[in-house]
């Protein structure tokens, strides 16, 4: 069986398992319940190793392409890349907009970020962890100054700088790979390569070494179909050499 063909096998079995385990027993007929509930059961226990064998091949065949410029035209290019080229599309702050999401509601009228704020933020990035694969954090944050957060940008922002100096970049990674594996199942993504399409990515971020490490740079200035499938054209390039090598 070829790679192609596992990996559409594997993610074949992950849709039905998926389905067999959200079945609601209220619209089951009272006489088949039972065996309905051990077909959940079966469904359930099943799909955690799916999963993870599907999260590997993503993993193995992810090919990131790193998207830099306006936003509007980095909004452009994912939306022609998911469009044409079947690219999974996610932010580089993805994490840290989940965060500001959590903590901004917390705040007070003088918009302080302090002790209040951290223990949100501490319990979302429990959350954010556990959503990623992550049992537990290896450190916990810690607030160093109570800074002023105007908006919800400088909430990110905040959030961003107390992850990286206490935690580092490891639990966003985990977060956007969490995050490609959830749009790549919820789209039935397969194939020999999967591109990934990160935007809004910065030298702070880490993300050099994200899934395989195999990625590319796209500098967006003008975009349209052709600029799409050129990148897509170099994408190939790429793993081809890769291949000889």
């Amino acid at each position: 069986m070829s790679n192609v063909n596992r990996m559409e096998k594997v993610l074949g079995e992950l849709v039905q398992l998926t389905e067999t385990a959200n079945t609601d027993l209220a619209n089951i007929p009272y006489q088949n319940r039972s065996g309905v509930a051990m077909a959940i059961t079966d469904a359930k226990l099943r799909l955690a190793t799916i999963e993870v064998e599907y999260k590997e091949m993503l993993h193995d065949r992810a090919f990131t392409l790193f998207v830099f410029g306006p936003a509007e035209e980095q909004a452009k290019f994912a939306a022609i890349a998911a469009a044409e080229g079947g690219a999974v599309v996610v932010s580089a702050g993805a994490l840290y907009e989940r965060l500001a999401q959590a903590v901004e509601p917390t705040l007070g009228a003088h918009r302080q970020f302090g002790g209040t704020a951290l223990g949100h933020l501490i319990r979302e990035i429990e959350a954010a962890a556990r959503d990623s694969g992550t049992d537990r954090l290896t450190q916990v944050p810690r607030l160093r100054d109570v800074a002023i957060v105007k908006t919800v940008d400088d909430v990110a922002a905040a959030c961003k700088e107390i992850v990286l100096q206490d935690t580092g970049t490891t639990l966003n990674k985990d977060y956007i790979e969490h995050l490609a594996f959830k749009q790549a199942f919820e789209q039935e993504r397969s194939g020999k390569t999967i591109p990934v399409v990160v935007l809004g990515s910065g030298p702070s971020d880490g993300l050099e070494d994200l899934f395989s490490g195999r990625s590319i740079d796209v500098d967006v200035l003008e975009v349209d179909k052709e600029f799409v499938l050129n990148t897509f054209k170099r994408v190939r390039e790429e793993v081809a050499r890769a291949k000889k090598q």
